[in-house]
């Protein structure tokens, strides 16, 4: 009867080979889905909110980010609408305004709630979209 003191004395030198190779294989296909999993994450540098019907001078706002940039935008296409930023409840850094669309840009170090506001005197369907992770756009 033969007893073998070590792994080496019982696996031939030609498996370790492909187990090296098998190794390597697993490594790139990790390194693949995580880079799959990166770029998803990279990608979320931005997000809509208030989709919905807002009433006459009313507004909507979205969740807290270290907000980048904000944008409304008027379903319609040319009805008055407003971008802005709340801190802590109240306005911050004013409000830019146009028909159709608005857009404000801000720095990024605080966290702000994007806001949108329909400056005309009727209910109009309206958007908004947060940035966060990007340059202003």
């Amino acid at each position: 009867m033969t007893v073998y003191t070590r792994m080496m004395d019982v696996v031939p030198k030609h498996a370790n080979a492909g187990r090296r190779a098998l190794l390597l294989v697993l490594l790139v296909l990790a390194g693949t889905v995580g880079s799959a999993v990166g770029a998803t994450d990279a990608r979320a540098v931005n997000y809509s909110y208030c989709t919905s019907i807002i009433g006459a001078y009313g507004n909507c706002t979205g969740s807290a980010v270290y907000l980048r940039g904000n944008q409304a935008f008027d379903d319609y296409g040319s009805n008055r609408v407003c971008a802005g930023a709340v801190y802590y409840g109240s306005f911050y850094g004013g409000y830019a305004c146009g028909y159709g669309y608005a857009g404000i840009c801000y720095g990024g170090g605080l966290l702000l709630n994007p806001r949108v506001h329909n400056g005309e005197p009727f209910a109009q369907s309206m958007h908004g979209r947060a940035y966060h992770s990007e340059n202003c756009p």
